[in-house]
């Protein structure tokens, strides 16, 4: 039981950190667009 478990967590882990990569260079992308076009104040 423990063993599955601990596997689950690792794949759910793996699963988790490219999808946030992806949303935080999501985010610096459209910041460097916004700020390419017009400067924030």
């Amino acid at each position: 039981m423990s063993g599955s478990g601990k596997s689950d967590k690792g794949k759910k882990e793996q699963k988790k950190k490219p999808t946030h990569n992806l949303k935080e260079k999501r985010k610096l992308k459209n910041e460097k667009k916004q700020k390419g076009k017009f400067p924030v104040i």
